[in-house]
């Protein structure tokens, strides 16, 4: 058994016993409904694209200028921001020496 299946053996199996603790099933006068999962942080209000963006969108449309229009070149320039926005989150996540992807990598065999 791989330890990523075994540990998510042990994770169920530790709710299990949770729930089996607290009675198994809802009091009475409570409904069986499932509880409402967390709402989604809101995300931040518009904010105009940061200079970065318009630096590599006026780089695309030098070079693809004949084939951008204003709306289309608007539309790139947000895009460039969120990536540069999800890029910078990315380099804000430390990782430990010890951390795993969440995946097991087998390469091919020929």
């Amino acid at each position: 058994m791989e330890r990523r299946r075994f540990l998510g053996w042990v994770g169920s199996a530790g709710l299990a016993a949770l729930w089996m603790a607290s009675g198994g099933s809802p009091a009475e006068g409570q409904s069986a409904k499932p509880a409402e999962p967390a709402a989604p942080a809101a995300p931040p209000p518009d904010q105009p694209p940061g200079p970065d963006a318009h630096d590599l969108a006026s780089i695309a449309k030098r070079r693809y200028g004949a084939h951008l229009d204003d709306a289309r070149v608007d539309e790139l320039t947000k895009a460039l921001d969120r990536g540069l926005q999800g890029s910078a989150a990315l380099r804000k996540a430390k990782l430990a020496n010890g951390d795993e992807p969440d995946f097991i990598f087998f390469p091919k065999q020929f």
